[in-house]
């Protein structure tokens, strides 16, 4: 969830893969760390869900951990 409070689109896959990380390479490294922040966010708060049973799907964690490190990864790229 942003900081905004509204579920982005990137969040849960709805964006295919070449257009994810298309945009993710056109963002900044600010814009960027502040997905990352995001994503780590809505993260934590589906591990919560998880533990308290209210996780309907639990392939969305490894979907967003995967994000996450696609973000890393294009930042890293960046930076090189």
């Amino acid at each position: 969830m942003c900081a905004r409070g509204v579920i982005s689109p990137y969040v849960f896959g709805v964006m295919k893969k070449k257009d994810y990380l298309t945009e993710l390479k056109e963002l900044s490294a600010d814009a960027l760390r502040e997905r990352i922040s995001d994503l780590q966010e809505e993260l934590m708060n589906l591990r919560f869900k998880l533990a308290s049973g209210q996780l309907e799907k639990s392939s969305e964690l490894a979907s967003l951990r995967k994000k996450i490190a696609q973000a890393k990864t294009v930042i890293n790229t960046q930076n090189v």
